[in-house]
């Protein structure tokens, strides 16, 4: 059993949707800027204090919740899995959104922490390579951007300003 979070979702999440994508369509462009992110993502959880293994629903999208006819709270069609519970907010913004008032109310329960927004970005990936697994390439450029955009802003947190000598 891994006991790395970052580990264990690089490896059975994002390579693993990865290889599928390869095996069907050859992207190796998208194969390699998961292969980076891979080895980069450690650094989106620096500042993350602790990661509980908190038990999420894995599909919380807007069609998969919604009301009862007495105006309760439902949700269906679960994916469940252990993890981060921030993975569980990357769906619910894709396809629209819970809105700020869930958002709001979420975090005065469990507080943002630095970096949040690049790690919606690092859980929503996996979807989004999920959806070109089994859907098809439309998804590709939408995969390709959120690669592009997370490597470039960790490569750049590992490299160490360079002074220039200008003569």
């Amino acid at each position: 059993m891994e006991d790395d979070w970052v580990k264990f979702y690089t490896t059975n999440r994002l390579s693993f949707q990865a290889n599928l994508i390869y095996s069907s369509y050859q992207d190796e462009e998208l194969k390699s800027e998961v292969s980076i992110l891979c080895k980069l993502a450690p650094k989106l959880f620096q500042h993350v204090h602790y990661i509980g293994a908190s038990l999420l629903h894995g599909d919380l999208w807007s069609g998969n919740y919604g009301v009862d006819d007495k105006g309760q709270p439902v949700i269906f069609d679960p994916a469940c899995y252990y993890g981060h519970h921030e993975a569980e907010l990357s769906i619910m913004t894709m396809f629209g959104s819970p809105g700020n008032q869930f958002f709001q109310a979420y975090h005065s329960i469990i507080p943002r922490e630095d970096g949040f927004e690049q790690r919606l970005k690092f859980y929503q990936l996996y979807h989004y390579l999920n959806h070109y697994s089994l859907f098809g390439r439309t998804y590709r450029s939408s995969c390709l951007r959120i690669l592009k955009d997370l490597n470039l802003s960790l490569i750049h947190i590992s490299e160490p300003t360079r002074l220039r000598r200008i003569s």
